[in-house]
């Protein structure tokens, strides 16, 4: 048997709650791309305890929201661990959907772990990018806490990017984490 090389995982949406008696949950997906995804891809990774842990998909019906049924979460108790956690797919997924997905740059940093070179913080995953007032800002998400950070992204602020370890290290603006306390 082979060793397999880790895959870089991307942000397909959130776990939004319980769905049922059987442990179903409902997903928001940030593209409808993501939707066909879920359908095809035979795991979803989910943000449990600070690790992406992966879970086989036995089956995704209905649609905004879908309701997604997992192997090994059977009851609603084990749905509600996940529920507000991002959820991930693999790269290779991508492959099942190709002509369905539209290459997005701002998306690129999604799924990696911030750290800030000043303090030595993991401050948290980069879980979503968006353009403001002509600015980007990364939603950044504590996996312990839930405790979000918008942090702006600046070529002049970006120490390391480290694409297989999915590692953005950046020396962030002093006081700028403690805005969000």
């Amino acid at each position: 048997m082979g060793v397999r090389k880790l895959e870089k995982l991307h942000l397909g949406g959130q776990v939004l709650k319980t769905h049922g008696r059987k442990g179903e949950l409902k997903l928001a997906v940030e593209q409808d791309v993501f939707l066909h995804l879920l359908k095809k891809s035979q795991y979803v990774f989910i943000l449990n305890f600070g690790s992406k842990v992966p879970y086989r998909i036995e089956s995704v019906r209905g649609g905004d929201p879908p309701i997604v049924s997992l192997e090994d979460v059977n009851t609603p108790e084990e749905a509600e661990i996940l529920c507000g956690s991002p959820f991930y797919f693999m790269d290779s997924d991508f492959k099942l959907v190709k002509d369905e997905v539209q290459t997005d740059p701002l998306r690129m940093l999604e799924g990696f772990l911030l750290i800030d070179t000043v303090t030595g913080k993991r401050v948290g995953d980069v879980i979503e990018l968006n353009e403001v007032a002509g600015q980007i800002l990364a939603t950044v998400v504590d996996p312990e806490t839930k405790k979000q950070y918008f942090i702006p992204i600046h070529p002049d602020l970006i120490v390391h990017l480290d694409d297989e370890g999915l590692v953005l290290k950046m020396e962030l603006p002093e006081g700028i984490l403690d805005l969000f306390n």
